[in-house]
């Protein structure tokens, strides 16, 4: 394969972000369909929760004053005057001498200023016995007292979860601004590749990028449209990304391992609008052979064949702007530091990213062990539990030698 150039990782991304505008979308959503969306304004409360002063227990309102002294050898008798059902309203003035009858929730009557849980009083007829003493503000929440009118609640770029969706349901909120989950399509080259549950013919592998790559994509906010495989004939590959460009602003591709494959795909994107492929080549390792082409206002990210190096150059290119315009952001990773296993030698001269796995020695001290497979391999990174960046001017990294490990998700569950 020809190579346009090969550039940095700065380099490549710079490239990128000079010749492609991020522009999130966003829309209108009902609440029912806002869990897992990304909030795209701040949020502040447009009114007190509680509204209104309510009772913490079923009981009954009263003057705390009337009740000092009380217990079950000497209660305090007051005069029933009404009884306040959680969802009334009620115009109730009380006096001293006077108790109410209330259900949890429900509006304190003007005049209480506490609540007697049920337990503790007997009735006969319109009398109230209460059986212990209470203070001023006892079993009542306050007015304001969870959200007060004004308080910031949600920031923009908060990802909802159900405890969200309660807040917004408490301030009244039927509708919210999320970021547009961006679409993005997928399209495999390569003829040997069969969609799985087929039957393999001698010589074919199954579409394993696709499915991964998919599953990325869903990860970074976006919402995978899969295009299926298109085979290495440049017509075809013309015609599939010129379709999906129409469509799509984004579109990952992936594999191809017959011979010029790469350099075709390059001749296809170049030829379907400007600027073109800015990007043919990156100093790292896996994922050198990684293409990103922009043709008007759509991308198109060429990933290579190989698994691990699909998954490991769409991690850093194509996840950045996947996030971006799904509102999620910069990735926020999990990093601990450890200890080499083993040295490590970098003789390409590439940014390597090693994956590794955690184990801890006699004395609890993490090492980093890397996992030795090729970047054909999607196994690694199901053994993996992170991986390690060696930058291209390193060429050696010695046994015990302090690294920091980037961790897989869910990993670090393992550790500890």
């Amino acid at each position: 394969m020809k190579f346009l150039s090969i550039q940095t990782i700065d380099e490549a991304k710079s490239a990128l972000y000079e010749n492609f505008t991020l522009t999130p979308g966003f829309e209108k959503i009902g609440l029912s369909e806002a869990l897992g969306r990304v909030l795209a304004e701040d949020f502040r409360a447009n009114q007190d929760v509680p509204p209104f002063e309510k009772s913490r227990m079923d009981g009954y309102a009263v003057i705390a004053e009337d009740t000092f002294g009380a217990d079950e050898t000497r209660p305090v008798k007051l005069e029933k005057i009404g009884a306040i059902a959680a969802g009334e309203s009620s115009e109730i003035v009380m006096n001293r001498g006077q108790a109410v009858g209330i259900a949890t929730g429900a509006p304190i009557p003007a005049g209480a200023n506490a609540v007697v849980m049920v337990e503790y009083t007997s009735t006969s007829h319109d009398w109230v016995d209460v059986q212990q003493a209470v203070v001023p503000g006892e079993n009542i929440s306050a007015a304001a007292s969870d959200i007060k009118s004004g308080e910031m609640l949600l920031q923009a770029g908060t990802v909802l979860a159900s405890r969200h969706l309660g807040i917004l349901a408490a301030q009244g909120i039927d509708q919210v601004q999320v970021y547009e989950k961006p679409k993005i399509a997928l399209l495999s080259t390569g003829n040997e590749l069969v969609e799985p549950g087929r039957k393999l013919a001698q010589g074919k592998i199954y579409d394993i990028n696709t499915y991964s790559i998919a599953g990325r994509v869903s990860e970074c906010g976006g919402t995978p449209i899969i295009l299926g495989r298109v085979e290495d004939c440049r017509d075809t590959l013309k015609s599939s990304l010129k379709d999906a460009l129409e469509n799509f602003d984004i579109v990952i591709t992936s594999g191809g391992t017959s011979k010029g494959a790469g350099d075709l795909l390059s001749d296809v994107t170049d030829s379907l609008g400007k600027p073109g492929v800015i990007v043919h080549g990156v100093n790292i390792k896996p994922g050198k052979p990684v293409i990103i082409s922009v043709i008007d206002k759509g991308i198109v990210f060429g990933l290579p064949g190989n698994p691990l190096s699909a998954l490991m150059a769409f991690n850093v290119f194509a996840s950045p702007v996947i996030r971006r315009l799904s509102g999620l952001g910069e990735s926020r990773v999990e990093a601990v530091s450890a200890k080499s296993a083993l040295p490590l030698q970098n003789p390409g001269g590439r940014h390597l990213f090693l994956l590794v796995r955690l184990d801890r020695d006699s004395d609890a001290t993490l090492l980093a062990s890397p996992v030795a497979k090729d970047s054909g391999a999607i196994t690694a990174l199901n053994e993996a539990d992170g991986y390690i960046q060696i930058p291209a001017n390193t060429v050696r990294i010695e046994k015990n030698e302090p690294v920091e490990v980037v961790l897989f998700e869910g990993r670090s569950q393992r550790l500890y």
